[in-house]
């Protein structure tokens, strides 16, 4: 199956639309809203009940906004040679592991923060390719600010910029200030406002909690065994890719040796993120954009590409019947 989009003809995109169709109708039926209580904006004073009543647009532009995150990755890693100018395979393996369970597939603010994260992570693999990285570090890190406004706990990716700021040997400390800089402004930007209605102390000490407040369990009672399975069989498809880039690194040419070691550290420390912060099944879309990343650069990389197609011939069935199943009940439900 994922071999299909090793090339780039035409037809392959509208492809790679339809499976995202598939897999996203039973939530234009039926879907959810989750509002992440680690945020910034759970401190202002937002109309909660206005989203709710807005929850059929904003499935669609979580949707819309898969896609172009979708074609977003595809594009980062033609750029930075990672695979060929013609691969596609990141539409598809970004749609099905943001899709695993319908919970992924609600109105949700790890939809944006993907989003966030992508423009982050080309600025954080540009290192590789300029002589001064000033620019690249702070829109970077600038990015990485404004998603964590949406997560608190990604603030902890700032280790993880200085060390794709070592990898890439541009150890100069302005680079290591500026990235804190970046960081930095959108909370300032907030703050001026918390300063405006007098509540900054208050409000920057419940930033302060949010930021200790460590979840070291899921609620998996939240998640079916058959959900639980399907997200076991995507870590094994991670975990497989990334055994696999690990003994095809020699290969690798130096340029492509250093971006790759990037996105380990990257997929580790959103790892560490998650272990430390996440109690709810949402927080798994954090290893999306890592994960697509490893794994669609394992399926150009391979020669003999059938074990792979029959791992996500396997996941897209799974999700295809988990996601209509959950329809099929709402509906009956509906029609009692």
């Amino acid at each position: 199956m994922i071999s299909y989009f090793n090339s780039g003809y035409l037809i392959r995109y509208p492809v790679a639309f339809i499976i995202a169709s598939l897999v996203w109708i039973p939530s234009f039926v039926s879907h959810d809203i989750y509002f992440e209580p680690n945020s910034v904006f759970s401190l202002l004073n937002v109309d909660i009940e206005w989203f709710r009543g807005q929850s059929h647009m904003l499935i669609w532009v979580s949707f819309l906004l898969t896609l172009i995150s979708a074609l977003a990755i595809n594009q980062i890693l033609r750029e930075y040679d990672l695979v060929n100018m013609h691969n596609t395979a990141s539409l598809v393996v970004f749609v099905l592991f943001t899709s695993a369970i319908p919970l992924f597939t609600s109105v949700n603010s790890f939809v944006i923060i993907n989003v966030l994260l992508i423009l982050f992570m080309q600025g954080i693999l540009k290192l590789s390719v300029v002589e001064n990285p000033v620019s690249a570090l702070f829109n970077a890190s600038f990015y990485l600010g404004i998603a964590s406004l949406f997560y608190i706990p990604m603030v902890y990716l700032l280790p993880f910029i200085w060390i794709a700021v070592l990898i890439n040997r541009h150890t100069d400390l302005r680079n290591f200030l500026v990235s804190f800089a970046g960081l930095l402004l959108p909370f300032l930007l907030i703050f001026a406002i918390f300063y405006w209605d007098d509540t900054a102390i208050e409000k920057g000490k419940q930033l302060i909690e949010m930021m200790r407040d460590l979840n070291f369990s899921i609620k998996l009672n939240m998640l079916t065994y058959f959900e639980i399975s399907l997200l076991l069989f995507l870590l094994l498809i991670i975990v497989i890719s990334f055994l696999i880039l690990i003994g095809k690194m020699g290969e690798k040419s130096n340029y492509t040796r250093k971006n790759l070691t990037v996105l380990f550290y990257y997929l580790f420390s959103t790892l560490f993120i998650f272990l430390l912060f996440s109690d709810h099944p949402d927080h798994l879309l954090i290893f999306s954009l890592p994960a697509a990343f490893i794994v669609t650069i394992t399926v150009y990389t391979v020669n003999k590409s059938r074990f792979i197609n029959i791992l996500f011939w396997l996941l897209f069935m799974g999700i295809i019947l988990n996601q209509y199943y959950r329809l099929l009940n709402v509906t009956e439900n509906l029609f009692k």
